[in-house]
């Protein structure tokens, strides 16, 4: 702020003079000076002789310019805009930020809220708000934003935040985070994100994230700034996907799986005994379940819907029950999958994933994005989401196994999609001894298929499931029959020979959910 003190000073006396409907601002100690404007509106300024007092009060007089509504272009003819970017770049370097350089206005007050924190004696952060808050307001022209993107300062926005912060001026990346979601939301269009692709914005963010060690908290606020601006970019009159294409070669995907993991790492364990990360071990479990809202977001953001994959050549394949017209249809596209790559990521997750409620959490975000759209499903079906979940079916525990039948049920029900390889997948888990649970979960499922349709008789035989239930039961009749003298030898060779999952009551009952099931 001292290093433009005088180039702002002057700048702002024209502003001051071309207020029409300015209001009256009260600032510092009852000591006052007038300010006439040529529509006879007053304002005044209140001062103290303090020479070391002139910043703030500075930055409160243009706190309160800054709310007066016609004020902005003059403003960024000034150049202020770009003057208090510098200023929070200076904040952001500074190694330490304490509030005795300036204490002596610790008695100042204002009716402005930002600068009635001053009595507390911390003035530094206060300064930082003010900052924020003028070029806050400003952003909201878009005279303010060409001004920055003029002078460059845009690109320096955007650098702040990933910037290097002492932790006494975190707060001045708080701000910078503002400022760009308010950019973002008001202001970008083509030009803009043209601009940001030549100046390698989205990269330099990720690359930079990649680098620091930021915390989680600060990382998922500059993750939800940067993926507001990829929505930004693809929605309203004026689409574009430059944004969405430079996270791709960015590798900007691969990035969020490698924070999921990081973040499941050092999150609190499903099991009060489990041992956990050392970092944030508390505070992350939260910061997960948030950035799995963000990419579950993030996978309707695309400047088109996905190509749906030609099926029809799949086995027993039938017309999705939402037309093809209503394709076209603007109000159906709006929950319509426009990113397959972030919802890979929350594929990838879940195969990797060690916690039980992470996984829960992410078959629910996957449920969602199905039910949101119903052609949702067809759309990332060339996936395999559900088919590769229950190959690992057996590594699952109960609440996980009863979630993705869930999932399976309402694809089948609701969706009325035959899902063929995933029935095949589903048929082959009774192929290897499996224990009593898997066996009465296969029969539940299947005896809702067939009772909602009865064609799944068919359909289940041409997936396999009758020759691996005649199969299971070859082998249950080798392990239970009453054995003559041979057969008693291959018996005992067949059950020494084969190490077996369950026990004989446990075999027992899954004979009888084998026979219910055939």
């Amino acid at each position: 702020i001292a290093s433009s003190h005088s180039t702002t000073t002057a700048s702002t006396a024209p502003v001051a003079r071309t207020a029409a409907a300015a209001t009256t601002v009260r600032l510092g100690v009852p000591s006052t000076s007038t300010i006439t404007a040529p529509a006879g509106q007053q304002h005044r300024v209140t001062h103290t002789d303090a020479q070391d007092t002139d910043g703030p009060l500075l930055l409160r007089a243009l706190l309160g310019l800054s709310a007066v509504s016609g004020l902005a272009d003059s403003m960024a003819q000034a150049p202020l805009p770009s003057t208090l970017v510098k200023s929070l770049q200076l904040f952001c370097a500074l190694p330490s930020l304490g509030s005795t350089c300036l204490s002596s206005t610790a008695a100042d007050s204002s009716v402005d809220d930002l600068s009635a924190d001053t009595t507390s004696g911390d003035l530094g952060q206060t300064l930082i708000r003010q900052c924020g808050t003028i070029l806050l307001r400003l952003c909201r022209s878009q005279s303010a934003v060409t001004e920055l993107r003029n002078t460059d300062a845009l690109f320096t926005l955007f650098d702040l935040l990933t910037a290097s912060c002492s932790q006494s001026s975190e707060e001045a990346r708080t701000q910078v985070i503002r400022v760009c979601r308010a950019i973002a939301t008001h202001h970008l269009n083509t030009d803009l994100c043209s601009y940001m692709q030549r100046k390698g914005v989205v990269a330099g963010v990720l690359d930079s994230l990649c680098k620091l060690e930021l915390s989680p908290k600060t990382v998922n606020e500059i993750l939800s700034c940067l993926f507001l601006c990829l929505q930004q970019s693809c929605s309203g009159e004026d689409v574009c996907g430059l944004l969405v294409d430079d996270f791709s070669s960015a590798d900007g995907y691969r990035f969020l799986l490698r924070w999921l993991l990081y973040l499941e790492e050092h999150a609190a364990p499903d099991d009060p005994g489990q041992e956990a990360g050392a970092r944030f071990t508390l505070s992350n479990r939260p910061v997960l379940d948030g950035a799995l809202d963000q990419i579950c977001e993030l996978v309707y953001v695309g400047v088109r819907p996905l190509r749906e994959v030609d099926i029809s050549s799949s086995p027993y394949y039938t017309p999705s029950t939402v037309s093809s017209e209503s394709f076209h249809d603007r109000t159906t596209e709006v929950d319509l999958v426009r990113n397959a790559d972030a919802f890979l990521v929350l594929q990838k997750y879940f195969l990797r994933s060690q916690h039980a409620s992470t996984r829960i959490k992410l078959l629910d975000c996957i449920l969602g994005i199905y039910a949101a759209n119903y052609r949702n499903y067809c759309l990332l079906q060339h996936l395999h989401t559900l088919a590769h979940f229950l190959e690992c079916f057996e590594t699952l525990n109960l609440e996980l196994k009863e979630a993705t039948m869930r999932v399976l049920v309402f694809v089948v029900t609701v969706v009325n999609v035959i899902p063929f390889q995933e029935l095949s997948i589903l048929s082959l888990l009774l192929a290897d001894d499996p224990p009593l649970g898997t066996v009465q979960m296969v029969y539940q499922t299947a005896v809702k298929l067939v009772n909602f349709n009865s064609r799944y008789r068919k359909i289940f035989q041409e997936a396999g499931l009758l020759l691996i239930l005649l199969s299971s039961l070859q082998q249950y009749h080798q392990r239970f029959a009453v054995p003559t003298q041979q057969t008693a030898s291959e018996s005992r060779s067949f059950s020494s020979s084969k190490t077996t999952r369950t026990s004989d009551q446990d075999a027992e009952n899954c004979f009888r959910v084998v026979m219910d099931l055939l």
